[in-house]
């Protein structure tokens, strides 16, 4: 399961096609939201804040 918006791989589909991702999904290297799918460097959650929660409980129960 996937708890970002997209997955790497989908940013990897845009990339060879050479397209730009929706507003929304990524970040880049300066925390700056980017449509570049070559300057990603973190995913954003699905969901926006409420998201980050499931993400996080989800980090939680894989750990232990």
């Amino acid at each position: 399961m996937a708890t970002s918006t997209a997955t790497f791989n989908k940013l990897k589909i845009y990339a060879e096609k050479q397209e730009k991702i929706p507003s929304g999904w990524a970040l880049d290297k300066n925390g700056n939201e980017t449509n570049v799918p070559s300057s990603v460097l973190s995913l954003l959650p699905l969901g926006g804040y409420k998201g980050f929660g499931l993400s996080k409980a989800l980090e939680n129960f894989c750990l232990f």
